[in-house]
């Protein structure tokens, strides 16, 4: 790595700090702002909005990460590219879809959204400029966009469905010391459902915590995001945010060969997950110390909650190549990032003992999910502080609701 940039902004969007590059003597182009580049699988967190939002995956279910998965046919009927990935070879939890990256289902999450449709949110509700091509690989991050945008749309996580544009002049003051301009939060309310933007903060929660972006959850407090790798590993990025600041960190490796500026490929441990996450974990840590920031409790992830919906079959497609996978609905959509992350604790918690088991016994386990009171584990009420989704077999759940909380 020779190059790298990062941003940060607080709640109302005031940048905080803003390093473009390398050296400013060397070279004064601002990456943050005036730069484009491939976001990798920093660009998932939108498309897996997209389809909570519209009702096609619920944070509860799973997502079909089998193999192989090719891109739909082109208009030209090309035979489309397979695309890799790493992961169990079947359904897996929403969750660890988006935790560990995986590039298959985040594929059929766009299949079952629709590229045109992610574009129009990624602009109507996250504040994309950049130009963002309407085709499948969009998912991984294909189209550039710059620092600046993706603060922004994190924001709306961070913000429970309200989006805050990145602004860094306070005021402008004229020759006789007027002030001739005042810098001002613009502030975009509900651009999002809350539900959906409090699925997803759980969802980054697990990435930071327990999955891709894990090294940067493990230095600084309170941190979800999203790591990104793009092809050759050109580009390491981690997306994330805390409860006070949204940070944006990328890092590559640049040459400057006859005048022109080329990104080389890095090596192999040059993933987002494993040098942009740490650095990011590093410099939140600090500012947390400075501003005050406190480290808070939450709600449980989703993971081992909901394991066992099982994909229905794809409906074969007329004119369809023989052998190609046509995606088949929404349930069975997953995706990672086109060089595999290294994430935090394997397979392990995906609840495959628990499905063998049932194989055995050749019987269907009903399952029902409550909202459970974080501190009594049961039923919760309006007022219960903290709740999460907790999975209970049909007919066994808890029918008294938390006795630890008034109001009944």
């Amino acid at each position: 790595m020779t190059t790298g940039a990062f941003v940060l902004m607080d709640t109302d969007g005031r940048i905080v700090t803003m390093i473009g590059g390398r050296d400013y003597d060397e070279d004064q182009y601002n990456i943050t702002a005036q730069g484009g580049r491939q976001p990798g699988s920093a660009f998932k967190p939108f498309v897996y909005a997209a389809a909570l939002e519209r009702g096609l995956i619920s944070p509860h279910g799973t997502v079909d990460n089998s193999a192989p998965y090719y891109y739909p046919l082109d208009e030209t009927n090309q035979r489309p590219k397979a695309v890799g990935g790493g992961g169990p070879d079947g359904p897996v939890s929403v969750e660890e879809a988006l935790r560990r990256s995986l590039n298959r289902a985040a594929c059929r999450v766009m299949e079952a959204v629709g590229p045109a449709n992610v574009v129009s949110m990624a602009k109507r509700t996250f504040g994309f400029e950049s130009k963002l091509n309407p085709y499948h690989s969009l998912v991984l991050g294909t189209s550039e966009v710059r620092m600046l945008e993706m603060a922004e749309a994190y924001s709306v996580f961070q913000q429970n469905g309200t989006r805050v544009e990145p602004w860094a002049i306070t005021s402008i003051t004229g020759p006789n010391g007027q002030i001739i301009y005042r810098g001002q939060s613009r502030i975009h309310k509900n651009v999002m459902g809350k539900m959906t933007a409090e699925n997803m903060d759980r969802l980054l929660r697990a990435v930071g915590v327990m999955g891709s972006g894990h090294r940067a959850g493990a230095i600084a407090a309170n941190v979800r995001g999203k790591t990104g790798t793009t092809q050759e590993n050109k580009d390491a990025w981690f997306c994330g945010y805390t409860d006070e600041f949204v940070g944006i960190m990328w890092l590559s490796n640049l040459e400057i060969s006859n005048g022109r500026k080329v990104h080389k490929e890095m090596s192999d441990a040059a993933e987002g997950g494993k040098v942009s996450a740490p650095t990011w974990g590093k410099i939140l840590k600090r500012i947390q110390e400075l501003s005050g920031e406190e480290a808070r409790r939450f709600k449980s992830s989703f993971e081992g909650e909901i394991i066992n919906l099982i994909p229905e079959e794809p409906e074969e497609e007329e004119g369809v190549e023989e052998g190609l996978e046509t995606g088949g609905g929404i349930i069975g959509t997953t995706g990672g990032e086109t060089t595999e992350e290294t994430t935090a604790g394997g397979d392990e918690g995906t609840g495959t003992g628990e499905q063998n088991e049932e194989e055995e016994n050749n019987t269907a386990i009903e399952y029902i999910f409550v909202e459970v009171c974080a501190d009594s584990e049961k039923p919760a009420t309006f007022y219960c502080p903290e709740r999460y989704t907790k999975r209970f077999a049909a007919g066994a759940q808890a029918l008294e609701v938390c006795p630890l909380h008034g109001g009944h």
